[in-house]
């Protein structure tokens, strides 16, 4: 897909996600956005259609996601709430890692 193609879309994502509403407590599941972009994807979890949000973001786009769908981040209150779950689901997986890493070189064979 081209630059401009892909520009094209992540503003059609991001116009669909304000027009929507979409919010935390009500998200747009990433079904709904394949379907409304018409992304052709055969694998339910819709991986294109998840690059294309990582795009928007890196684009400067303020989209914050949950286990239910994605959301457009309001405000600055909503911001620093979505901000501190990352950040404490990046310190969970930290604690993952280190936790994996010690099991495997401390088993017992």
């Amino acid at each position: 897909m081209c630059k401009q193609k892909i520009q094209e879309r992540i503003e059609d994502l991001t116009d669909y996600l304000w027009a929507c509403e979409a919010t935390e407590n009500n998200p747009m599941p990433v079904k709904e956005i394949a379907a409304f972009l018409v992304m052709q994807e055969k694998s339910d979890s819709k991986p294109q259609t998840r690059k294309l949000i990582a795009m928007a973001i890196d684009k400067g786009h303020p989209i914050g996601s949950n286990n239910k769908g994605y959301f457009m981040l309001r405000t600055e209150k909503e911001m620093q709430k979505y901000l501190n779950n990352l950040m404490q689901r990046q310190i969970a997986l930290s604690k993952r890692i280190l936790g994996v890493y010690n099991a495997f070189h401390n088993r017992v064979c």
